[in-house]
């Protein structure tokens, strides 16, 4: 982002359904970000607004990819 874009109040994001970002993926549908207009949507939650998605989070673990359910798959 051009530093003198930023008193404008521009904000570079990336949206899951077009680009390559995979954060918003991790977080549960209902507290991603929110684009409409050409613009950020502030949210009023807590803190910096979003809930990580435990159950994507787990597909992540060394403990799904050391099972052997997933080790067999990525062997057949």
């Amino acid at each position: 982002m051009d530093p003198r874009n930023a008193l404008r109040g521009e904000v570079e994001h990336f949206l899951p359904e077009k680009d390559i970002y995979n954060f918003e993926l991790l977080v549960t549908p209902e507290t991603r970000q929110v684009y409409k207009d050409e613009q950020l949507i502030l949210t009023d939650r807590a803190g910096w607004g979003f809930q990580f998605d435990r159950a994507v989070l787990d597909e992540f673990t060394v403990e799904h990819f050391t099972s052997s359910r997933h080790i067999s798959k990525l062997i057949s």
